[in-house]
């Protein structure tokens, strides 16, 4: 099971996921340095691999950060504002 994402463990959650997509990158890279010319030339398994991997990255990233934003507002919306009382009408 996944674990939540908490406000000082973003950047250790968004590290942990970068991996993957970096050896993609990695791999994209590599294949266009081998490349001869102007074309470059992928097996269709390897691209459709690739894809995943962003798109896994992405929806991971995406879930978790609107997750901590959510938890961000509804935190302040319990917070009272200075100056103001239940009891106190406006």
């Amino acid at each position: 099971m996944e674990k939540t994402v908490v406000d000082g463990n973003m950047g250790k959650f968004v590290e942990r996921r970068l991996a993957p997509t970096k050896v993609a990158m990695r791999l994209l890279n590599h294949e266009l340095e081998l490349a001869q010319g102007k074309e470059v030339t992928l097996d269709r398994h390897l691209l459709e691999n690739v894809v995943s991997t962003i798109e896994l990255f992405l929806e991971d990233f995406t879930d978790s950060y609107t997750r901590q934003v959510a938890t961000v507002v509804s935190e302040r919306k319990m917070v009272e504002p200075v100056g103001k009382s239940a009891g106190r009408a406006n």
